[in-house]
């Protein structure tokens, strides 16, 4: 949440600059909608409540493990990417992901010296 509402910071200055402009089009678009407003809203919950589940995760694990259950979880992205799109990473790109991969299924914390 923190960092949504850092990010709104910066965009107010050109959304001020525009705003007839933008406020015109969305009209015109039909964005300001009531289906279009629970979409952003629904996207808004959805985002808060992985923010949340990433800190409750987070404190479950090691940082180093959460990096790699993070890099872990672009299996289905990439999945989806390659079978959805037909503009998506090339051979060597997929060939040098899944070296990451494998090199994270393979990933083991090291044991401190003197533990069995």
């Amino acid at each position: 949440l923190l960092h949504q509402l850092l990010a709104m910071g910066p965009l107010v200055i050109p959304w001020a600059l525009s705003e007839k402009e933008s406020m015109d089009h969305l009209n015109e678009t039909g964005a300001l909608a009531v289906p279009s407003l629970m979409a952003v809203f629904v996207s808004c919950l959805l985002g808060l409540c992985i923010s949340v589940s990433a800190f409750h995760c987070r404190q479950m694990v090691s940082a180093t493990s959460y990096s790699v259950i993070g890099n872990m979880n672009k299996v289905l992205t990439i999945i989806i990417n390659c079978t959805i799109w037909s503009h998506h990473a090339t051979a060597a790109g997929i060939f040098w992901l899944s070296c990451c991969l494998v090199a994270g299924y393979a990933y083991s914390q090291v044991k401190p010296k003197g533990m069995p």
